[in-house]
């Protein structure tokens, strides 16, 4: 599942993935609702995709 030809494609998804993880966990403390921080999540990762 996780397949990678190349180790710097495996370090680009790790830090892309504690970026959401660190967006998650703010807006999730700053909102105290977890539904804000899935949202803003799924935002963050729709802004990386798209560059």
């Amino acid at each position: 599942m996780l397949y990678f030809k190349k180790i710097s494609n495996a370090v680009v998804k790790t830090l892309l993935f504690a970026m959401v993880s660190l967006v998650f966990v703010t807006t999730t403390v700053a909102f105290g609702n977890t539904v804000f921080g899935v949202l803003f999540g799924a935002l963050y990762i729709y802004e990386v995709a798209r560059i």
